[in-house]
């Protein structure tokens, strides 16, 4: 599973739901989240593989830029965010003039 950014999706969706239900518990699994997404971007966008579009691609970048900026990282939300929003990801779009906004 490891070439398919669909599985690495899901493997980030299923770590943030994790934590966010039992928070000490699974406080461990909270850098995979980071390296869940980071994967989805290296492996990219594969028709072959008929996944979900933009799990290798925006959705993922979105993702991305929705961590950094709960993390407090303005300026690598921003970039992950403006990836998405290039995309034409409206959500992205909108943080992205949230977050220049704020600082």
């Amino acid at each position: 599973m490891g070439a398919y950014a669909d599985f690495h999706f899901a493997c980030g969706a299923f770590y943030t739901q994790a934590i966010f239900a039992d928070i000490q518990h699974y406080i461990g699994y909270l850098p995979e989240i980071e390296q869940s997404y980071r994967r989805c971007l290296e492996i990219g966008e594969v028709p072959e593989h008929e996944g979900v579009f933009g799990n290798g691609s925006f959705k993922a970048a979105y993702n991305l830029g929705v961590w950094f900026e709960v993390n407090g990282k303005a300026k690598e939300a921003s970039a992950y965010y403006k990836m998405a929003a290039e995309k034409g990801y409206q959500p992205a779009k909108e943080r992205l003039k949230k977050i220049i906004l704020k600082n």
